[in-house]
């Protein structure tokens, strides 16, 4: 179409003319209502004049006919009465537009033309119609088409605001995650969200809290995370996701809380949480891998008589004792013995790696294969992968994560009577604020591939399978601090492939509900400069993570010089003195820019 914004370079009344008559000698002498391609030009030439900014009165006068000269063809003419309808709509007040039809006997034009020869493709059409005249509607899903009211329904944001706020009324302050009914609540919930046919950005804003307001209750946060995470699964392509999670320790929230006061019935409640996220998904399918690792109390066999109770499927119980008895070379290299006990998390979460890597129990082998691992328990919800798919596939970065603190979107609950909270107030409630401040300043200094992760630890790591064998090869630890250096191993290889920074992580905030009821990693002790030894410990290790992974010749290495020099080796008792100091100034973020010379001189 020649009538775009420019082409048309002035007004004169015989230059319109021509310009007019140019397009309409292309144009059908009729109308054809079921060729969608002509029915979707009306909009396209009405967009054009618009762009042109000529009068629509002295268009209408030349393309409308007289007593003298037939009118321009029917497709130009709708033309010229959707852009007049388009200028006459920017001049009105704010509304709401509610459109009705009847249905009876539409079941051929409902089709398309290819379906039926008298198919329009009505609703198609007049969905793109809505959208030509409310352009912000096109990033977002479709109107809501309810065929029991026969109405297209654009909800009015006061009509969601009250809706949220009766979802709201009677949840509980809090999360317990040992109560099923709460927990296949955040998913019901989600689906009445869903239900409103509202731009989920407009959601959570009513939903997420802000300066003046909390933020919902937190079984309310987690559905707008699990609907959010629907509405991308559904942008995805189709592929197989692999979910990983450890078992040492868990015969008790394999429980219900029935069997046990802290039992989660996980192993149940995943499954649902992942049946939920992918009804309805053609091609797109699911697994989970539960790895034991020499758990003392046999979880594996309480794990297998839970899926042989409730028909559980697309589940595997991997035992990693199985490695050392197969003498797999990265194992035995790491000095797996055969009771595990070198392994704490780490070892199993590799060995699942590996597994998912290899084989093609469940997943198709025609589409693409992601694999990712999470804690055991319910602290994040499963319904939330959906981020992770669409993170990789869709935003086209090499590897997602969820993150529990540091950045917008993200909130940490702690039960079992502290609500969500959100960023950046998570963040100033940590006891350890500074020391987490600092450890995040000499990380992404010394470990530049960092830079926009704050929760490296986050247990919510998705990868493909086909770069796993790369990106696990280097991995040295079987233990609990095995995340940091998966994460750093994954970052370094991508780099090493050419990926830019900005395409090397896609970071998603979740909900995180705190668990220490059954912790496999909670630690005590007396001695009260513990912290100060622990974090002022991370310092040294930083600069031979530094070594490691950063090139000695390249400038990252030369710009982080005196960094690494000051950190290098520092004792505790300098760390808990500069820290101290420095945490004389109050509330501080993540990314405070500290000077060097400012940490030198806390820490004399």
């Amino acid at each position: 179409l020649t009538m775009g914004a420019g082409a048309c370079c002035t007004k004169r009344p015989e230059d319109i003319r021509t310009k007019l008559l140019d397009v309409a000698e292309d144009l059908p002498v009729s109308r054809d209502l079921t060729n969608d391609a002509e029915t979707e030009q009306v909009l396209t030439l009405a967009t054009a004049m618009l762009a042109t900014g000529v009068d629509i009165e002295e268009i209408k006068k030349l393309a409308y006919g007289s007593a003298s000269e037939k009118p321009l063809p029917p497709v130009l003419i709708s033309a010229i009465g959707a852009a007049e309808s388009k200028l006459l709509l920017k001049k009105t007040p704010p509304h709401h537009m509610v459109c009705i039809f009847a249905m009876y006997g539409e079941q051929n034009r409902l089709r398309t033309k290819a379906e039926h020869e008298n198919g329009q493709n009505l609703l198609a059409q007049a969905i793109l119609a809505q959208e030509r005249r409310r352009p912000a509607l096109r990033s977002r899903d479709p109107p809501c088409i309810s065929l029991r009211s026969i109405s297209f329904q654009f909800v009015s944001m006061a009509d969601i605001k009250a809706k949220l706020q009766s979802m709201a009324a009677g949840l509980p302050v809090s999360r317990d995650l040992t109560n099923e009914a709460e927990t296949l609540q955040v998913l019901t919930l989600a689906t009445e969200i869903l239900s409103l046919g509202a731009d989920i950005e407009e959601v959570k804003k009513l939903t997420y809290g802000s300066e003046s307001e909390k933020p919902a209750p937190p079984v309310l946060i987690s559905a707008v995370g699990a609907a959010e995470s629907k509405l991308l699964l559904k942008k995805t392509a189709p592929h197989h996701m692999v979910c990983i999670f450890a078992m040492y320790g868990e015969q008790n929230r394999l429980r219900t809380k029935a069997e046990h006061e802290n039992g989660q019935n996980f192993l149940c409640i995943k499954t649902k949480q992942l049946e939920w996220l992918f009804a309805g998904e053609e091609g797109k399918t699911w697994e989970m891998l539960a790895v034991d690792d020499g758990c003392p109390n046999d979880s594996k066999g309480l794990a297998k008589d839970i899926i042989e109770k409730n028909g559980l499927k697309n589940i595997t119980i991997l035992d990693l004792k199985n490695a050392y008895k197969e003498k797999i070379p990265f194992f035995m290299d790491r000095g797996l013995d055969e009771a595990c006990k070198k392994s704490r998390k780490g070892g199993a979460i590799m060995y699942g790696l590996q597994y998912a890597a290899s084989t093609n129990v469940f997943s198709p082998s025609a589409v693409p294969k992601l694999v990712m691992y999470t804690d055991s328990d319910l602290s994040t919800d499963m319904s939330l992968c959906g981020l992770l798919s669409y993170g990789i596939l869709n935003n086209g970065c090499s590897m997602s994560m969820g993150a529990r603190y540091g950045s917008p979107g993200t909130f940490l609950v702690k039960p079992p009577d502290q609500g969500a909270a959100p960023h950046p107030q998570s963040h100033y409630e940590q006891p350890n604020m500074m020391k987490i401040v600092l450890r995040h300043y000499v990380r992404v200094r010394l470990l530049p591939m960092l830079q926009g992760i704050y929760d490296t630890q986050c247990a919510f790591k998705c990868f493909r399978a086909e770069d796993l064998q790369a990106v696990c090869k280097d991995v040295k630890s079987m233990g609990a601090d095995f995340d940091m250096e998966l994460l750093l191993c994954a970052l370094l290889h991508y780099r090493k492939g050419g990926v830019d920074q900005a395409k090397l992580c896609d970071v998603a905030g979740t909900l995180f509900t705190e668990d220490f009821a059954e912790s496999n990693f909670m630690a005590s002790a007396d001695d009260p400069d513990k912290n100060y030894k622990t974090y002022g410990g991370m310092m040294d290790a930083l600069v031979g993570m530094h070594e490691r992974f950063i090139e000695p010749d390249s400038e990252e290495a030369k710009a982080a010089k005196d960094l690494a020099e000051f950190c290098r080796g520092m004792p505790w008792e300098t760390y808990k003195k500069m820290h101290d100091k420095l945490n004389e100034r109050g509330l501080t973020l993540f990314d405070h820019p500290f000077a060097l010379d400012e940490l030198k001189a806390a820490a004399a």
